[in-house]
């Protein structure tokens, strides 16, 4: 009996005896509040760059819907430095593309592009809609990304 309780004591402390508690595949939280969606990075028409330099850092861009005006934040996430994202001007981003599609009817939606310094500001000319789907391409320090992100108005 004194074995048996010898060996499950053992069993049990190798099951507590672990050092990292960090979940593997969380995020950080949104810095501004908004949805976050990881960008993909598109090989074919990205030219020329170091594809190890853009295999270390991760890309994403956060999105924020508040009345008729969206906010789209690119964010950078480094493997160094997991537990924070940093943000990339909008002066590095080159060959903007994006589409606003409304998820129910999936037609396009008109707005107005406004380029501020560390976001980009999209105003739509419907206030009715409530749900959007955003779809970017952009060209990043001679890398090509994509990404689509779903917002609901706050």
């Amino acid at each position: 009996m004194k074995m048996l309780i010898l060996i499950s004591m053992v069993i049990h402390l190798n099951v507590f005896a672990h050092g990292d508690h960090s979940v593997p595949g969380v995020l950080p939280p949104a810095p501004n509040g908004g949805v976050l969606s990881e960008a993909k990075h598109d090989h074919k028409d990205s030219g020329k760059h170091n594809h190890k330099v853009a295999n270390e850092k991760e890309l994403f861009f956060e999105a924020k819907y508040k009345k008729n005006k969206i906010a789209i934040f690119p964010l950078l996430l480094s493997h160094k430095e997991k537990n924070v994202f940093s943000p990339i001007k909008v002066s590095e981003i080159k060959d903007l593309k994006i589409k606003l599609k409304n998820p129910r009817t999936k037609q396009l939606t008109n707005f107005t592009l406004v380029r501020e310094d560390e976001s980009i500001g999209l105003e739509i000319e419907s206030t009715r809609i409530r749900r959007l789907i955003i779809e970017l391409s952009a060209l990043i320090k001679q890398a090509r990304y994509t990404a689509e992100i779903q917002v609901e108005k706050l």
